[in-house]
Formats: structure tokens, sequence, C-alpha cells
């Protein structure tokens, strides 16, 4: 089945696929063309750095039981 909202514009979105559907919603993927284009190009390679670097960090015991 074709979705007809493929291609469509919400908001600032262009709606791009469904990712999934299920119940009363679908999911559907967008593309916000103001912020596709990232001023550094550096940028993705800072956050995955930045998120190894938090994924090591050690979790503090907690008191509970």
């Amino acid at each position: 089945m074709i979705d007809p909202l493929i291609g469509q514009t919400l908001a600032q979105d262009e709606l791009q696929d469904r990712l999934g559907r299920g119940g009363g919603a679908a999911v559907q993927r967008a593309l916000q063309p103001s912020v596709a284009q990232l001023p550094d190009p550096m940028l993705p390679e800072r956050f995955r750095r930045e998120a190894r670097m938090a994924a090591r960090l050690p979790i503090p015991a907690t008191g509970g039981s």
C-alpha cells in the first residue's frame, strides 16, 4: 500500500517513508531541510567520540535492594 503522506511536508519536515504502524498511529521518517546540512563537518565524529566516552563512565551503585 502506498502511503499518501510520503513526500508531503508537515511543518518544516518532509516525510520520507513509513517506519512502522500499529494501533492508532504510524511512525514516519522525516527530514528537516533547514538542519540537514551540518555547519561543522566534524560534528558527527565529535558526537560519536563523546558517546563512546560517556559509555565508559562508571555507573554508581544504588543503595536500593
